[in-house]
């Protein structure tokens, strides 16, 4: 069954994007079996982590919230047309929380560059707003030009960004030897913070997404690993959209990479970024809010659901495995284009 279940969710995020972008009843149906896959297989991992007792109870609530959902709003999904207001239990969500913390990549922009209605969604809720990514290739002050560019003042005190969060943490160790797989503006932080950088002995391989990776790279940070370096890394994403529907290789794929060449299924590894708890504390504290004050909206539901899941906080998911639009949490009047859907512990 177990093996069914995985095969049929690969299956289905595999067929054509044209069902996925289909608003017809085909789409819907389409839209419809993303979610019924994701909430079985989070409750199978539930069941095989059975020791991990606190963290079950919250990916059971999230994979019960993701069935909920459906059997609230099969009928609509499964029909041709419906002309029913989908985002309004997400907008009091929204409209109840005290800290709204934002994923960037794919949620409210691709490739930097502001989704539509993301600025509305920003504005509505300015006061009470924070951006956590897994990003690894840019700093806060990044993210700051790039709404600005889009007419949109935000703060950098409320970015947090995997990437940066690993380095701040290198620089809080001061026996950290590391050597740094990343872009050359990670490269410059991590000289700004103080982090001793050292390709030669290293005692820690800190991997980013890195889009200069290479073979003689590959083979610099395996053999650091063999010699009993540390392996750390910002985040695990796999990938990542770009524009037109374009993958972006991601960290993960870089890890994974590494991993292949340890001869060690088992290696140990440490994770800075989502669905780890750091970037959603840290977002909290700053905005001075418990975390059951707070909603998170993303469209990875590895890291942005689960995470959020794990560190007791609601989130909405949208994007590509979802079943409404960012349009959804700001508009009143809506259609079923692409999709969204939320979660919550309650």
């Amino acid at each position: 069954m177990p093996g069914t279940v995985a095969r049929s969710a690969r299956e289905v995020r595999r067929s054509p994007a044209r069902h996925r972008r289909d608003g017809s009843g085909r789409g819907n149906r389409y839209r419809l079996l993303v979610h019924l896959t994701l909430a079985v297989e989070l409750w199978m991992r539930v069941e095989a982590n059975s020791k991990r007792r606190l963290q079950n109870e919250h990916v059971s609530n999230y994979a019960y919230s993701e069935l909920k959902y459906i059997c609230e709003h099969s009928e609509a999904y499964l029909s041709d047309n419906t002309s029913r207001d989908l985002g309004a239990r997400e907008r009091q969500v929204i409209g109840r929380a005290k800290g709204v913390l934002l994923d960037w990549d794919g949620c409210i922009a691709i490739e930097n560059q502001i989704l539509p209605r993301a600025g509305d969604l920003i504005a509505m809720h300015c006061d009470k707003v924070a951006i956590v990514s897994n990003n690894s290739t840019h700093l806060p002050a990044d993210f700051v030009d790039f709404l600005s560019a889009q007419g949109i003042d935000f703060a950098p005190e409320r970015v947090f960004l995997a990437g940066a969060a690993a380095l701040q943490a290198m620089a809080c160790d001061k026996d950290a030897r590391v050597l740094l797989l990343s872009v050359p503006r990670m490269h410059d932080y991590a000289h700004e913070l103080g982090v001793v950088l050292d390709n030669r002995n290293p005692n820690v391989v800190l991997i980013m997404r890195d889009s200069s990776f290479s073979y003689p790279k590959l083979e610099l940070a395996a053999n650091a690993l063999k010699a009993g370096a540390r392996l750390i890394a910002a985040n695990a994403d796999l990938s990542h959209p770009g524009s037109d529907n374009r993958i972006v290789p991601e960290t993960g794929a870089l890890l994974a990479a590494l991993l292949a060449c340890s001869n060690n299924p088992e290696m140990s590894w440490q994770l800075i970024g989502k669905p780890g708890p750091l970037l959603f504390s840290q977002a909290c504290e700053t905005i001075g809010i418990a975390a059951s004050d707070a909603v998170m909206i993303g469209d990875n539901p590895q890291t942005d659901g689960e995470g959020a899941a794990n560190a007791g906080i609601q989130s909405i998911l949208v994007g590509r495995n979802s079943l409404l639009s960012l349009e959804h949490l700001v508009e009143h009047d809506c259609s079923l284009t692409c999709g969204l859907r939320s979660k919550s512990l309650d």
